[in-house]
């Protein structure tokens, strides 16, 4: 049990450190290319799951909770990532390669193609390049945080 919610910790800290990486990535990108983006997309797919996850149930959320929702539903998702990685390495992978290759197939399956079947952001082919490649970079940053968090507290 300790080390599956140490495992979900450090998914917690590599979302962190993937929004820094993705901010950091996206302030350096062309302003046109950023207006694009947000033309596109007025709001955090995770913030407009939540608008959809409450009105499942019957209620609407204001402009202020749905994006705290939004964010507290992003945190979640990067959480799992660590017990999925954890169960990669107990298979025999690499921290760093299990950490790699859930992050990557957070993108692929997440950003590029859940996102748009959810109807949380427009289709994939919509947006420029950078911002693909952008999501893609910020993601492998997530990956190998949590691959080397998750090899820093090996007990073997």
């Amino acid at each position: 049990m300790r080390r599956l919610v140490a495992s979900a910790l450090a998914g917690v800290s590599s979302t962190l450190l993937m929004e820094q990486a993705s901010t950091a990535i996206y302030q350096r990108q062309a302003p046109a290319t950023r207006e694009r983006e947000e033309a596109l997309r007025t709001e955090m797919p995770t913030t407009v799951l939540a608008r959809k996850l409450a009105h499942l149930v019957g209620t609407d959320l204001d402009d202020e909770t749905a994006p705290r929702l939004g964010a507290a539903l992003h945190y979640g998702f990067g959480a799992s990532g660590g017990p999925v990685t954890l169960a990669l390495v107990q298979l025999g992978l690499g921290p760093l390669t299990a950490g790699l290759a859930v992050a990557t197939a957070m993108a692929m399956v997440v950003d590029e193609a859940a996102n748009t079947i959810l109807g949380l952001t427009p289709p994939p082919g919509q947006f420029p390049l950078s911002t693909h490649l952008r999501g893609f970079a910020a993601h492998l940053v997530y990956g190998a945080a949590l691959g080397l968090l998750l090899a820093a507290g090996r007990d073997d």
